[in-house]
């Protein structure tokens, strides 16, 4: 998570206030993206531009679906795909180098100060890695079911 967005809500609502959540060291980023990469049955050696083209040759968007809109729920987008919202989901911040693990419900009811349009696109994923939506700095929506 940026440091600037954990600033930007303790200033508004006290020190300490933000949301718990846990940044991923090198080595487990490195792991969860081995898995990645397994989950979607490609080689090893693929780079993040492999994922990323995968991601959009095989993922479909959300017609109709703004995330920078107000009436954006992650929680109704999730529902409606009939995904498994376990408990806890990964956040892609860039390249798999950067992911953040946190309650999905946390993630949920704090959206609004965890992504940034214009300026983040982010990956949320389950821990099984069943399922991908990739939030665009846009607000488009990008749907992965995967296996």
């Amino acid at each position: 998570m940026d440091a600037f967005k954990i600033e930007n809500y303790e200033r508004e609502h006290g020190a300490g206030t933000f949301i718990p959540f846990r940044h991923l060291s090198e080595s487990e980023a490195d792991q969860v993206l081995h898995s990645f990469k397994e989950r979607l049955h490609l080689p090893v050696q693929s780079d993040y531009g492999d994922i990323s083209r995968f991601i959009f040759a095989n993922s479909f968007v959300m017609k109709d679906v703004d995330a920078e809109s107000e009436e954006f729920d992650l929680d109704s987008i999730v529902r409606q795909l009939r995904f498994d919202a376990a408990d806890l989901v990964y956040l892609n911040w860039y390249r798999f180098d950067k992911i953040d693990e946190l309650r999905f419900v946390d993630l949920c009811e704090k959206f609004d100060d965890i992504w940034y349009p214009s300026s983040d696109d982010l990956d949320v994923f389950d821990r099984n890695m069943n399922w991908l939506i990739s939030l665009e700095h846009s607000g488009s929506i990008r749907v992965l079911r995967i296996g």
